[in-house]
């Protein structure tokens, strides 16, 4: 049973879909704090008169770094359903992504917390990638107050997990021997894409929300090119 966690972002970029792909169960950490400079309630998209990354947000009430991921109410995210519109009504995708994913499945309907939102993204987007891993949220198993290591140790021992897969910017904050010591075998995911150029832009793929990607890109090219563009590393 291979178990990955990761706070939940909002269209966040191919490299944390390619993380759930590697898992049975992805563990999205709503119990952990907010981050208000994070990417939590926000992304990148390619402004297309200037070629520019610009962020997009949904905004928030009350949004604080004292309260719990999953305590953060939502506002209201019409305009940026509006500047979607606006910047990519010409793309490739856009009736297919713009109608079918983002109005028809994920924003069909009113959502108070901004957790219910990020859960159904996440969801939806796995489900558009082909993607089977179930996903559920870190709260719903039993909170020990664990912390760091011990808290991303005690979510797989919930979950049966023998196997624990992170990203390897991450790999300074586990240490094998504790993880050996549990029987669980720890893995760090690299994806491949860095060096991958957005068309005619300086940016590249894992720096773009997976939504300017699907927007841009066939979904076979996008299944076969970059999604399982990632190596494997054993701690």
């Amino acid at each position: 049973m291979i178990i990955s966690a990761m706070q939940p972002y909002f269209l966040p970029a191919i490299h944390y879909f390619q993380l759930i792909k590697t898992s049975d169960i992805f563990v999205i950490l709503d119990n952990v704090n907010y981050i208000n400079r994070g990417f939590i309630n926000r992304n990148y998209l390619i402004n297309p008169k200037t070629n520019k990354k610009e962020l997009f947000n949904i905004s928030l009430k009350n949004k604080s770094q004292n309260k719990l991921i999953n305590e953060i109410e939502i506002f209201e995210y019409n305009n940026f359903l509006k500047k979607i519109e606006t910047y990519h009504s010409k793309n490739f995708n856009f009736k297919k992504i713009y109608n079918g994913l983002l109005i028809n499945k994920i924003f069909y309907k009113d959502y108070v917390l901004l957790i219910e939102l990020l859960k159904k993204t996440i969801e939806e987007i796995c489900i558009t990638l082909k993607i089977n891993t179930k996903i559920i949220l870190a709260s719903s198993l039993k909170n020990k107050n664990f912390k760091g290591q011990e808290r991303i140790i005690n979510i797989v021992e919930q979950l049966s997990g023998t196997k624990y897969v992170n990203f390897l910017g991450g790999s300074k904050m586990y240490e094998q021997k504790t993880f050996e010591k549990k029987n669980i075998e720890l893995y760090f995911l690299k994806s491949n894409l860095s060096d991958v150029k957005f068309k005619n832009t300086e940016h590249f793929i894992t720096n773009l929300s997976i939504l300017e990607i699907l927007m841009n890109f066939d979904l076979k090219f996008i299944l076969n090119n970059y999604l399982s563009e990632f190596n494997l590393k054993k701690a």
